[in-house]
């Protein structure tokens, strides 16, 4: 059986052992590098950094670190301290004054022959909806109402006490008793607009019919605590008023 034999790439020489080839391989491919290669070797060995290079490569980033650490650290402070959770009914007692007292606001709640037309053509939500929004000025401060509520919490709402003067949360009874109020506006005008059109209603079938249609979907009304008018009131009330906290304090706030 014939010995395998390992002749060099570079020179030709013939090992039998494979160990030996691989020593002389390495040796002899040093030798027989062109000029070329040598120079390309040289220009790429200075550019790896000395010991003391690399130390002051590694202060460098250290204190670069260092510095990074620090502004993260007072950014968290800064953070911590913006997200501190606050009680709504206190942020309302110590920056909110109303112009007018609850009382007075919900007398000043009216209803037009614009809102009979809405409650004739079509029903008493969307009454309901068009009272609510030409009641309260858009352009008028959030400050002058004595109700609040937030986009944070749908439907809750915040009274300022006519009482104690100051500012709470409004229970499901006075949320009902403020549905009643509405609704007995939109009674009132129906009133003076039958008033108005007595002739006409007397006269007129299609006038007498039109007026207890509208009679019967107004008296018709539930005023319990789950029942649709006072949802769509509610509603309404919150599309209509409610604030974005975030737009004012950075807080998280604790309801």
């Amino acid at each position: 059986m014939s010995k395998s034999v390992h002749p060099c790439e570079y020179c030709g020489k013939t090992y039998t052992r494979k160990t030996s080839h691989i020593k002389h391989t390495i040796l002899c491919e040093v030798f027989h590098k062109s000029k070329r290669e040598k120079i390309c070797e040289k220009e790429e060995s200075s550019d790896i950094p000395t010991t003391e290079k690399l130390y002051e490569i590694i202060q460098e980033l250290a204190l670069k670190y260092k510095i990074m650490e620090n502004k993260l650290e007072d950014m968290q402070k800064w953070v911590d301290k913006k997200k501190k959770k606050i009680n709504v009914i206190h942020w309302l007692n110590t920056n909110v004054k109303p112009k007018c007292t609850y009382s007075e606001w919900v007398q000043s709640i009216t209803a037009t022959e614009e809102h009979l037309e809405i409650l004739i053509e079509q029903n008493i939500s969307q009454t309901v909806d068009a009272l609510i929004n030409t009641n309260f000025n858009p352009t008028a401060g959030q400050k002058d109402y004595p109700i609040y509520c937030f986009v944070q919490k749908v439907n809750i709402f915040y009274m300022y006490d006519d009482i104690k003067s100051e500012w709470r949360q409004m229970n499901s009874d006075e949320l009902v008793l403020l549905s009643k109020k509405v609704h007995s506006r939109i009674l009132n005008a129906l009133c003076e607009w039958h008033k108005k059109n007595l002739d006409k209603i007397n006269q007129s079938d299609k006038m007498a019919i039109l007026y207890n249609k509208t009679i019967v979907k107004l008296m018709s009304v539930n005023f319990t605590q789950d029942s649709a008018y006072l949802s769509k009131m509610k509603t309404s009330l919150h599309n209509c008023l409610k604030i974005d906290l975030t737009n004012i304090i950075e807080y998280e706030f604790d309801f």
